[in-house]
């Protein structure tokens, strides 16, 4: 139902016809994966669809291993500046970076660069919030 619905909505490429049955291979697998990876990440699914299309099976699978770079859309950046969380008309890129199994870290892309005490105390309160289990 879930590879139907994702194909209704333009994110995952049709499936093969086989008969009265679809078909649906590895590269759906993958394509499926990374719209359910995504839409934990509360990313708007005609984004995702916009994402997938045109997309090869290696570069759709390196996208749900590594991760997606997002930029949010001006209607967005507007809705969230409204909300204080940023400049009026700005959008916000952040890189992901995979740390371990479970644990990536998401750092905005105009990151300045941290002075080693500034460093040293983010590490701290990382390794206190893995510590919690949070």
């Amino acid at each position: 139902r879930s590879f139907r619905h994702y194909q209704t909505l333009g994110c995952i490429d049709p499936p093969e016809k086989g008969g009265h049955r679809a078909l649906y291979g590895y590269r759906h697998l993958v394509q499926a994966l990374l719209v359910r990876r995504l839409l934990w990440e509360r990313v708007p699914v005609g984004q995702i669809a916009d994402v997938v299309a045109g997309r090869s099976t290696g570069e759709v699978e390196q996208m749900f291993l590594g991760g997606v770079l997002m930029v949010a859309r001006d209607e967005e950046s507007r809705a969230a500046s409204a909300l204080g969380s940023s400049a009026p008309g700005a959008s916000e890129a952040w890189r992901r970076v995979g740390v371990a199994p479970g644990i990536e870290l998401h750092l905005r892309a105009d990151l300045p660069k941290l002075k080693p005490e500034e460093l040293r105390r983010l590490v701290a309160r990382v390794e206190t919030a893995l510590q919690r289990g949070w």
